[in-house]
């Protein structure tokens, strides 16, 4: 059971890496919170074994062998996906996040790239046909409308509001 209730209900959420460790633990954290996800890795056994623990728990999840280094293995991935549960929703990327070759010294280079960062996350979304940004997590919304407010930033707090 998770400390805080998010209601994910029929959110599709992409991991990659999720045949290792951490990044299975999240799929079981989405899949607690009602979402549909598709669990990535090089390794397709470890990603399809992960989600058949879920699907065993009641839970719709399905592994997929992806490689985030290789375009076509993403496209077909992606095709796949989309046939399987719909458009993504939310998309994390684990993939080599306990291999030290897949860190760098500098982490986010502009602001551009904290921005991409909170939108793989969940904490920010991003709407295409308007292009425009939002906060989907209503309790996220709600500290950040707070720190707004405790910077004296009320143009940014108003723009919440709408």
């Amino acid at each position: 059971m998770l400390p805080i209730q998010v209601n994910l209900k029929d959110k599709v959420v992409v991991i990659t890496g999720a045949g290792g460790v951490i990044c299975s633990y999240l799929a079981r954290i989405y899949a607690e919170s009602g979402a549909k996800v598709a669990l990535l890795d090089l390794n397709k056994e470890m990603a399809e074994k992960n989600a058949k623990v879920l699907r065993e728990e009641g839970y719709v999840a399905y592994g997929y062998e992806a490689n985030v280094l290789k375009k076509d293995s993403l496209s077909a991935c992606h095709e796949q996906i989309l046939k399987d549960l719909g458009p993504c929703d939310i998309l994390v990327n684990g993939a080599g996040g306990n291999n030290p070759r897949a860190t760098t010294d500098n982490e986010f280079a502009e602001l551009d790239d904290v921005l991409v960062y909170l939108v793989h996350l969940g904490y920010l979304s991003f709407n295409q046909d308007s292009q425009t940004v939002s906060i989907p997590n209503q309790e996220i919304r709600s500290e950040f409308a707070k720190a707004l407010k405790a910077c004296n930033w009320e143009e940014y707090t108003e723009a919440l509001a709408t």
